[in-house]
């Protein structure tokens, strides 16, 4: 089966092989096989990126919070400190008991402590931030972000569960890829089927 077209000589052996093997009904099982699980493996990616978005903006949210209770913490410190002065100086004219003073002392002692750990998650939170947005290592402990203003939560309507559920479900990319997962494996059995 040799055909000379044109000066140019036709080997019809080797197109009729590479050919061949898609007359199989095998061949596109498995051909469709592969396109199912690379569609799982790109929604399998675009879920990582969507499930790594969603971190940064839960730590963007968490420090403001933890920004927020800092200063609040700040503020009942300076409170407490006053109780603490007033403790003290009706203490030394004979006013108030030892125990007393001794409560607020504690108090302070314990706020104090609660706005250093606040200050530790800050930092830690921070650091994982500015890794997430690929801020240069050497410039992590420089790194802040500014307050913003919330939005006021007695304003906003309420999310009802049912219609969460029905949106997340409309567009989950996991559930997308399991689907193709699926179709995936259907395709390998039929390809198996045709094999014999």
């Amino acid at each position: 089966f040799n055909a000379v077209v044109s000066g140019v000589e036709q080997n019809y052996y080797g197109l009729a092989a590479s050919l061949f093997g898609f007359l199989f009904p095998s061949n596109w099982f498995k051909w469709k096989e592969s396109k199912a699980y690379f569609q799982a493996e790109r929604y399998g990616y675009a879920s990582l990126l969507a499930n790594e978005t969603n971190a940064v903006i839960s730590n963007y949210y968490r420090i403001h919070s933890l920004i927020a209770l800092q200063e609040m913490y700040g503020l009942y410190l300076q409170e407490f400190m006053s109780i603490l002065a007033t403790a003290t100086a009706r203490f030394q004219e004979g006013e108030e008991p030892v125990t007393r003073v001794q409560g607020v002392q504690n108090a302070v002692l314990k706020m104090q402590g609660d706005i250093l750990v606040i200050q530790e998650e800050l930092r830690k939170i921070h650091f994982e931030l500015a890794k997430a947005v690929n801020f240069p290592p050497e410039e992590w402990s420089a790194f802040s972000i500014q307050k913003i203003a919330l939005p006021d939560l007695a304003t906003e309507s309420l999310l009802q569960a049912d219609d969460v559920v029905t949106q997340a479900l409309a567009v989950s990319y996991e559930l997308r890829q399991f689907d193709s997962i699926i179709q995936g494996a259907r395709r390998g059995i039929r390809k198996r089927t045709f094999d014999f």
